[in-house]
Formats: structure tokens, sequence, C-alpha cells
């Protein structure tokens, strides 16, 4: 199996989250056909359908809620890494009397 493609996976999690493709590709700055082409893309290298598409929007399938709390918990586990740095250079840069 491929790698995950975070670009992709971060267009699947906009458009889920703001309900339709139109909306996530105004968030992105990006044509709605590009959110289009880079979810079908994603579907296409995982080998699964992640949302349905509907006329007032997208709906997640059991394997998009997969990949939503993979998203989720690489996001949060960047956060925690960061912020870990960030205590770990004040322990390095601080003074102690």
């Amino acid at each position: 199996m491929n790698p995950i493609n975070e670009k992709r996976v971060a267009y699947f999690y906009e458009a889920v989250m703001l309900g339709t493709i139109r909306a996530a590709a105004d968030k992105l700055n990006v044509a709605p056909s590009a959110v289009s082409r880079q979810i079908s893309m994603l579907e296409e290298e995982l080998g699964c359908v992640l949302i349905e598409r509907h006329r007032k929007g997208v709906a997640t399938t059991d394997a998009g809620d997969i990949v939503l709390r993979y998203y989720r918990e690489s996001i949060s586990n960047q956060e925690a890494c960061l912020t870990s740095l960030e205590s770990l250079h004040g322990l390095q840069s601080g003074h102690i009397k």
C-alpha cells in the first residue's frame, strides 16, 4: 500500500468539515475541481470510497471515518510533539541560579 498523501487528506478533511467541496475549495483558495480531484486520487490510492457526494454536500463512509480519525490523531500528535519540543527548548535555554 502507498503512503498516505497528507495534502490529499487535508483536502478531504476540509470538504468533510465544511460539508461541501465548494466550501473546502473556497477555504483552500483552489478550484472545486482541484479538491474533488485530490479526494478522488486519495480514494484511488487507498482503494476505498471515502465520501458520498450528494447534491447538498458530502458525507463520509466508514472508510472515510477511519481516515478522518487518522488525520485528527496526526494533527494532535504533531501539536503534542511541537509543544514538547518547545518545553525542551525552554529547559535548555533557561538559567539556574
